[in-house]
C-alpha cells in the first residue's frame, strides 16, 4: 500500500517526543510469531511520525508534485511511501491502520492511504519513498 502521513507538529515539535505517529499494525502468523507488528519504518528503522527521516530530509527527497498535499509553512508531510510486506495466498492476516496523538492533542495529523496492490511474486518487506 502506499501511504503519506502529514503533521502539523513539524517542524516545532522534531525531537520532542510528543509526536503524533502512523503504525500499519499486522498481525500474520509467519511475522512475529503472530504478535501484533508494525510494519511501516523509515530507513532508520523510527516509527512514521514528524521525526522520522522521510519529512522533508535532502537524504530521501519525495516528489510530492501529484500529492494534492500543500503543507504550507507550518506542517510537514512525508511525501508517497510504500510500505510492502509477503503473505503466503490462501493465508489470512489482518491489517490495521493506526493513527494518534502521542503525549498531547494540540495539533492534527493525517495519513493518505491509496493504492492496495497484491503481487505475485516476493517483495522486499520495508517502506521506501516513491519516486
Amino acid at each position: 500500500f502506499d501511504f503519506l502521513f502529514a503533521s502539523a507538529e513539524y517542524p516545532e515539535w522534531v525531537g520532542d517526543g510528543y509526536n503524533d505517529a502512523f503504525y500499519a499494525i499486522m498481525e500474520y502468523a509467519d511475522l512475529n510469531g503472530g504478535a501484533t507488528t508494525n510494519i511501516s519504518f523509515d530507513s532508520n528503522d523510527n516509527e512514521i511520525e514528524v521525526d522520522t527521516n522521510f519529512i522533508e530530509n535532502p537524504l530521501h527527497p519525495c516528489n510530492e508534485t501529484d500529492s494534492n498535499w500543500q503543507p504550507g509553512n507550518s506542517a510537514g508531510s512525508t511525501g508517497w511511501l510504500r510500505t510492502t510486506w509477503n503473505v503466503v495466498g490462501g493465508d489470512s492476516f489482518y491489517l490495521t491502520f493506526s493513527i494518534h496523538d502521542e503525549g498531547d492533542c494540540n495539533y492534527d495529523s493525517i495519513a493518505f492511504i491509496d493504492n492496495w496492490t497484491w503481487y505475485a511474486t516476493p517483495v522486499t518487506p520495508g517502506t521506501e519513498p516513491i519516486d
